[in-house]
């Protein structure tokens, strides 16, 4: 529920967005310091009739690395029902700096800051990050498999199941793992 203090945090922020850049140290995470914010439209929803509003949405832009979009939302008290909900209402802002991050360093450090369980959420990065869980169950299927049946892994092959991220060929991988004689029928076909 909105009160006095929920409404003064986010007025502070959005009149002094450098105090982001102090605010970033006690949560561990980078922001560089702004040469100007902007507040934009917290008014989240969809075309579809499903509202998602954040308490105060800002575009940031920094002097040498960029602009960047920052979501305040504040609570007063643990909510467990946020849990479920917050997906849902960052779906837009989560995939967006999740595709602007790309290759960076930062990605990985996002990607782990929002996988919680999300087996409920239907999301282009909750499905990647699932992909992620199911290839590495099956390379640790390979290599449990091979093992089992006596077969030698010398380093390099194990280390061509783990880094392998092609689900399909996993798949044909484990398969042919519970009948090959050797480690090269394993990989016949390639």
């Amino acid at each position: 529920m909105v009160s006095s203090p929920h409404e003064a945090m986010h007025r502070i922020f959005q009149e002094y967005p450098g105090l982001f850049s102090r605010v970033s140290e006690v949560l561990g995470v980078d922001i560089p310091p702004p040469t100007s914010a902007t507040t934009l439209p917290t008014d989240l929803t969809e075309a579809r009739p499903v509202e998602r509003r954040v308490d105060t949405l800002l575009r940031i832009e920094t002097e040498h690395d960029g602009p960047f979009v920052l979501a305040i939302e504040a609570q007063g008290k643990k909510d467990p029902r946020k849990t479920a909900s917050w997906p849902y209402i960052a779906d837009p802002i989560v995939e967006l700096t999740a595709q602007g991050l790309g290759n960076r360093p930062a990605a990985q450090q996002w990607r782990n800051l929002v996988a919680v369980d999300t087996s409920f959420y239907k999301s282009f990065m909750s499905e990647e990050i699932r992909d992620e869980g199911r290839a590495e169950g099956r390379a640790e299927g390979i290599l449990l498999v091979l093992e089992a049946r006596g077969i030698d892994l010398p380093d390099e092959t194990r280390e061509k199941i783990t880094s392998c991220d092609d689900p399909q060929l996993l798949r044909q991988w484990l398969s042919r793992a519970a009948t090959a004689a050797t480690i090269e029928e394993v990989f016949t076909g390639e």
